[in-house]
């Protein structure tokens, strides 16, 4: 499954998605290392998670998947799961039902736009709107969601193909790259040692 010969079209976050901030929370002044709901802040990393809180349910997310994107750090994530958040964040609801797959190919298309937004021009609800993502499109001109959806599952399971068969040992081994290391003890006398590298699989028994 290739991108190459495709259809793509142009369309704006506001024909596919309602658009909303979270509500208020302060996240200073909640415990976020004892709750068990995600707390979901602009950060750009580890899926903008900040910790797990305990909270009214009236400011609970509950849809999902849905895209969250940060105001200042645009950095877009899908959220699987109901979670909170605070004002600093932008919530993407879709307008019809999108799977999770789905929603990971269009951050990927967000984030060609990431650059042009910053503390400065922050991508405010208003602005994420009107924002122009191109994305693939069926015969009738429409978002072809289970492409997108194929093709993320596609990639996704390129890479965990990839993983087991470095975990299993499938792949040539290591070069014969041996290195010295030493190491000054008791004074200043010196201890060397010669290390090489393995698979774990070839010292190590697999069980599952």
């Amino acid at each position: 499954m290739s991108l190459e010969g495709r259809r793509w079209e142009k369309f704006t976050v506001g024909d596919l998605f309602t658009v909303e901030i979270g509500k208020s929370i302060d996240g200073n002044t909640v415990d976020r290392s004892v709750g068990k709901t995600p707390y979901i802040t602009r950060k750009e990393s580890n899926n903008g998670l900040d910790g797990f809180v305990d909270y009214t349910e009236d400011y609970l997310n509950s849809k999902h998947p849905v895209i969250t994107i940060g105001n200042e750090t645009a950095e877009p994530f899908v959220q699987d799961y109901g979670f909170y958040t605070g004002t600093k964040v932008n919530i993407m609801t879709p307008k019809v039902p999108i799977s999770k797959q789905a929603l990971l190919f269009v951050i990927r298309c967000l984030k060609i736009h990431k650059g042009k937004y910053s503390y400065a021009f922050t991508v405010n609800s208003t602005r994420l709107k009107k924002q122009i993502i191109q994305l693939p499109v069926n015969d009738e001109g429409l978002p072809d969601w289970q492409f997108m959806e194929s093709y993320m599952r596609q990639r996704e399971q390129a890479m965990i193909d990839e993983y087991v068969n470095y975990a299993l040992g499938k792949y040539p081994p290591p070069p014969p790259v041996n290195y010295l290391v030493f190491t000054c003890v008791n004074g200043g006398r010196f201890i060397f040692g010669i290390y090489s590298q393995f698979y774990l699989v070839s010292v190590f028994a697999r069980k599952i």
